[in-house]
């Protein structure tokens, strides 16, 4: 397991969600259950930060999320032509 992993994971994620913002936890749900051995938390978090970087996912504030530690997540244009070119 190592980034690329992670990151091609995150991606079919939120391709699956058919353009809908998905919820953090349940993002990384997703993550653990597609990836063995789990990840770690930190990892997952620094693999979300490098794509929001690079311009390949978004995030937004979660409204119903009274916290404010569980954002909203979708997949950016970038993103989209990176999974369509990975076939996910």
């Amino acid at each position: 397991m190592n980034a690329e992993d992670i990151i091609r994971q995150i991606l079919k994620t939120l391709v699956q969600a058919e353009g809908h913002p998905l919820p953090e936890d349940v993002l990384r749900m997703h993550v653990d259950y597609g990836i063995r051995p789990r990840p770690l938390k930190a990892i997952v978090t620094e693999c979300l930060r490098s794509m929001e970087e690079r311009g390949l996912i978004m995030s937004q504030a979660n409204e119903l999320d009274m916290t404010g530690e569980n954002p909203l997540w979708q997949m950016d244009e970038k993103g989209q032509a990176m999974a369509t070119r990975l076939r996910l």
